[in-house]
């Protein structure tokens, strides 16, 4: 199910449920409930990014189905009741739709801008979301407090894919995963060099876009020993 008309006659709540219902997706939540508090995040974002430019685009649209659209799409290779780091969170992608789908969650969402973290808190609050906490810093200066605490990393690739695996490796716990969203023609690294790094590739999951572009999820598995 997809959006194909925007007309004065359909509402915001209509246009969360279109992407929260794309067969795409293949969510299994209480869709009323998401889409409420997907409204709320909307709201907020509005107000805030006038001020402090959260994100690019300035339309609740182009938000749900260039941020809000695939940060579900990490939901894929998540497993509930976990503890889950968002890494440069910014606007609160993927960690706060992901948060959305399990609720049960414990999740970091790291942010080193100020203006942005304070939004994370302020949205996070106001859409009664809990077990969520803010880090205002860098992701390496988490490491003596958050040593090998997650299960799971998510990342809207940053970088070289080797700086993001390097970022997340301490934070994650032995057998758990990194999850990079990329473009589809990303090469993986050698696995000679992944096991250097602490990894094996776990599985790279290859979906589209909202608008049908090819992209891929990589999962990295830390290695145990």
């Amino acid at each position: 199910m997809k959006l194909t008309e925007r007309t004065s006659s359909v509402t915001m709540k209509d246009r969360i449920l279109l992407i929260l219902k794309d067969d795409r997706l293949s969510l299994s939540i209480d869709f009323e409930s998401a889409a409420d508090k997907l409204e709320i995040y909307l709201s907020e974002w509005r107000k805030w990014n006038e001020k402090i430019n959260l994100t690019s685009e300035h339309d609740e649209q182009s938000l749900l189905e260039k941020h809000i659209f695939p940060s579900f799409q990490y939901c894929r290779a998540i497993v509930p009741r976990s503890r889950v780091l968002d890494i440069g969170s910014g606007a609160g992608f993927p960690g706060i739709p992901i948060k959305i789908v399990f609720p049960d969650l414990v999740l970091l969402l790291v942010e080193s801008q100020r203006k942005r973290a304070n939004f994370l808190r302020h949205v996070i609050r106001s859409m009664g979301l809990g077990s969520v906490t803010v880090a205002q810093d860098r992701v390496e200066n988490l490491v003596e407090n958050h040593s090998e605490q997650y299960d799971f990393a998510v990342i809207r690739a940053f970088g070289e894919l080797s700086d993001c695996l390097k970022a997340a490796h301490p934070l994650v716990r032995k057998g758990g995963r990194i999850i990079i969203k990329k473009e589809a023609e990303a090469s993986s690294p050698e696995k000679s060099e992944l096991k250097r790094s602490g990894f094996k590739e776990h599985v790279s999951i290859p979906m589209t876009d909202y608008h049908e572009n090819l992209s891929k999820i990589m999962i990295f598995e830390k290695c145990s020993t």
